[in-house]
């Protein structure tokens, strides 16, 4: 994207037509396998809610100048080898973190997604330039608010073929 009016833009386009999307999804289709190994369809849209929320909450901080992880984030092992049965381990506790989040929100998934992202939306519209290039806390490190933002895009497009 070339500037955060663009990105803004293609935010509200492409969380809006997965949230039309969703709303129309016959109710067999969202316990069907999705592209993503462990998850049904529904667990790829639970994973969506809390990642957006996160970004949300990480770029608030930014906002305050609080580059710390929030309460209750661990610091990353990504650079730590890990053998493949710790690998294997880590990869089953990460995907049942969305199926626990779906289990939770029950059927209100397309509502409580579409307020997610508009949340996430609407906070990305209060931004100036300079906010757009203040450092925020991410699990690889330290970046700007709009790689953070970005992110949530790649999020939204990767998922959306979920």
């Amino acid at each position: 994207m070339s500037t955060q009016a663009e990105l803004v833009t293609v935010i509200q386009t492409e969380s809006d037509r997965l949230r039309q999307y969703l709303a129309a999804l016959p109710a067999d289709a969202w316990t069907k396998p999705s592209a993503c190994a462990l998850w049904e369809v529904r667990d790829v849209v639970a994973h969506l809610i809390p990642v957006i929320h996160g970004y949300t909450l990480r770029i608030t901080r930014a906002l305050q100048g609080n580059t710390s992880p929030p309460e209750g984030v661990t610091a990353p092992t990504n650079f730590k080898t890990l053998s493949p049965e710790e690998r294997r381990q880590l990869a089953l506790r990460l995907a049942q973190r969305p199926i626990t989040a779906r289990e939770r929100l029950g059927n209100d998934l397309p509502s409580v997604f579409g307020q997610a992202w508009d949340q996430f939306r609407q906070l990305l519209l209060t931004l100036t330039a300079h906010d757009w290039h203040k450092p925020c806390y991410h699990g690889m490190g330290i970046i700007p608010v709009h790689s953070l933002a970005h992110t949530g895009a790649f999020e939204l497009a990767i998922h959306s073929w979920d």
